[in-house]
C-alpha cells in the first residue's frame, strides 16, 4: 500500500504520490490517486453532513481542515468565517436552510394551499391582525410599489412623511405613478414630527393617504408609529406603513393602531432568504384599491386576494423561500413573539454602546433608534478611507457591514443586529470592529477616543440574562 491509499502490484516498488488536482482522477495504470486535496473535499463533505445532522454550522470545522500540503491554507476571503453584519439579508439559521431544501409541490395543488395558509397564519399571528395577508414573488421594493398602485391614482394629492432613503424611494415611486406627492422631510437620523403631520392634515383637506416608514434602514431610526397612526387616523386618512425592516424585530399591532397597509419582506427579521414581500392589507384598503386608478398587474391586490383565496398564488410562486418562511415562523413561534422583541432590544442597546464605546458617533440623533440596524457617521475624511476599512473589515476580519445610502454613502457605515442574532454574535461583531479600526485608524492618522468600560460594563448586565447555551433566556 502506498502513502496515497493506492493498492501495490505484486513485484512493484512504491512510486512517487501523482499530484492530481481533484479526487477521481487516474494514476499509474488506472488506480485512482487519493491526493490530499482530495482528502480534504472528502473531509469536508463529512463535517457538513455530520453538522447539517446536528443543525450546527460547519464553517468551523471545515475551515479547519482547509490545508494544503500539510500546511494551513492563507487567509482569504473564502477562509474566514463571515459575520454578515448588514441590515438584510440576513443569516439564515440551519434549520430553515434545511427546510429551504424541501422537494418542489405543485402551486396550485393542495399541498401548495397549506403550505400557504401556514404562511399567512403564522404572519398574522405576529403581526397581530386579522387583516389580509397578501404574498408576492418580490423584494420589499416590490411590495412598496404595490402598495403606491394599489391605493393612489394619477393627480392624487398624498402625504410621504420622509426622513431617510427609502422614505424618499417610497415617494419617487408615488412620483412615478404621477400621484401628487407632498413631502413631509424630518432630518436625515431625526424621527418624523408627529405634530407636523397633524398640521399638513389640518391644512389640506385633499390629502387622504399618508404612507410613511415604520424603521428607516438608512440611518436607525425608528419613528413612533403609535403617536403617528393616532394623528392620521384621527384625520379620516388612510396609513400606509413601510415595515420591511421594522417587523418582526420591533412589536406592531396592527389591528390595535388602525394600519390600513404594512409592508415587510422575507429577507429581514424573518429568518428566510430574500424573495417574497408580505403585505397586511386593511379592508379600508382594499375598498381604495377597486377605485385606485394607477396601472398594475402583476401587483393587484384585487387579483392576488381573489387567487390566494382559492389557495394558490397569482403566479408561480418563490417555493424555497416560502418553506423558508414557514420555518422562520416556526422558531418566532418556539422562541416567543415577546421574548423576540425584547431580545432585539437588548442586542440593540449592545450594539450602540459597544459602537459609542469603540469612539464611534451614531446617525440617529433622537430617542427612537432601531432595534434592528445601527447607522454610524464615518471616522475618516473621506469615502474612499471609509470604503477601504470596509474592504479591510471583510478581507482581514470576515465582518461585512454596509455602506451609507444616498446623502451618506461615504459619509456613514450600517451594522445590522436582527434575525438570528445573539450575545455572542454582537460581542464578535464588536471585537472584530474594534480591532479592525485600532489598525486601520492608526494608517490613515485618526483618533478615536474610547471608553470601553460601557460597553463592559454593559456587557455583564446582559450576561446574567442569557440562558447556558448563550441563547436569550
Amino acid at each position: 500500500m502506498t502513502a496515497t491509499g493506492v493498492p501495490l502490484r505484486p513485484g512493484t516498488q512504491p512510486e512517487p504520490p501523482e499530484q492530481h488536482a481533484d479526487t477521481g482522477q487516474t494514476g499509474r495504470g488506472g488506480d485512482i490517486v487519493v491526493t490530499v486535496r482530495s482528502v480534504d473535499r472528502i473531509f469536508s463533505l463529512g463535517m457538513y453532513l455530520a453538522c447539517s445532522a446536528l443543525g450546527r454550522s460547519p464553517l468551523p470545522l471545515m475551515e479547519a481542515s482547509a490545508v494544503s500540503g500539510g500546511h494551513r491554507a492563507p487567509p482569504t476571503d473564502m477562509t474566514i468565517k463571515q459575520q454578515l453584519r448588514i441590515p438584510g439579508p440576513t443569516p439564515i439559521p440551519m434549520r430553515v436552510s434545511r427546510a429551504a431544501t424541501r422537494p418542489m409541490i405543485n402551486p396550485r395543488g393542495p399541498e401548495f394551499a397549506a403550505l400557504l395558509e401556514q404562511c399567512v397564519t403564522g404572519l398574522r399571528s405576529v403581526l397581530q391582525t386579522q387583516n389580509e395577508i397578501l404574498l408576492f414573488g418580490a423584494s420589499g421594493t416590490g411590495g412598496l410599489e404595490a402598495t403606491v398602485a394599489n391605493l393612489l391614482s394619477p393627480g392624487e394629492r398624498v402625504l410621504f412623511c420622509t426622513n431617510g432613503w427609502f422614505s424618499e424611494l417610497w415617494s419617487r415611486m408615488a412620483a412615478a405613478f404621477r400621484a401628487d406627492v407632498v413631502r413631509l422631510s424630518a432630518p436625515w437620523g431625526q424621527a418624523v414630527d408627529v405634530e407636523e403631520i397633524e398640521r399638513v392634515l389640518a391644512a389640506d383637506a385633499r390629502i387622504s393617504k399618508v404612507f410613511v416608514t415604520h424603521n428607516e434602514t438608512s440611518t436607525g431610526v425608528l419613528n413612533d408609529m403609535a403617536a403617528i397612526a393616532e394623528v392620521v387616523k384621527a384625520a379620516g386618512c388612510l396609513l400606509a406603513v413601510d415595515s420591511v425592516s421594522g417587523v418582526p424585530c420591533h412589536a406592531l399591532p396592527i389591528d390595535e393602531l388602525g394600519l390600513d397597509v404594512v409592508v415587510t419582506a422575507s429577507q429581514k427579521g424573518w429568518l428566510a432568504p430574500p424573495g417574497l414581500t408580505m403585505i397586511a392589507v386593511s379592508d379600508a384598503a382594499i375598498r381604495a384599491a377597486t377605485e385606485a386608478k394607477c396601472p398594475r398587474w402583476y401587483f393587484d391586490f384585487l387579483r392576488q386576494k381573489s387567487c390566494q383565496g382559492q389557495g394558490f398564488m397569482q403566479s408561480t410562486p418563490p417555493l424555497s423561500v416560502m418553506y423558508a418562511l414557514q420555518e422562520g415562523l416556526a422558531m418566532i413561534r418556539d422562541e416567543g413573539f415577546a421574548e423576540m422583541w425584547q431580545r432585539h432590544e437588548r442586542l440593540g442597546q449592545m450594539a450602540r454602546l459597544g459602537l459609542q464605546a469603540a469612539g464611534l458617533e451614531l446617525v440617529a440623533r433622537s430617542d427612537l433608534v432601531s432595534n434592528s440596524v445601527t447607522a454610524i457617521h464615518s471616522p475618516f475624511s473621506s469615502p474612499q478611507d471609509l470604503a477601504c476599512f470596509l474592504t479591510d473589515l471583510r478581507t482581514q476580519y470576515g465582518l461585512v457591514l454596509a455602506n451609507g445610502l444616498g446623502m451618506m454613502e461615504g459619509k456613514a457605515f450600517r451594522v445590522g443586529h436582527l434575525g438570528s442574532i445573539h450575545e455572542d454574535d454582537v460581542d464578535a461583531m464588536l471585537a472584530s470592529l474594534t480591532a479592525a479600526l485600532t489598525a486601520f485608524s492608526r494608517r490613515v492618522g485618526v483618533h478615536l477616543k474610547r471608553e470601553p468600560s460601557r460597553h463592559l460594563r454593559q456587557r455583564t448586565t446582559f450576561q446574567r440574562n442569557r440562558g447556558p447555551a448563550g441563547q436569550a433566556a
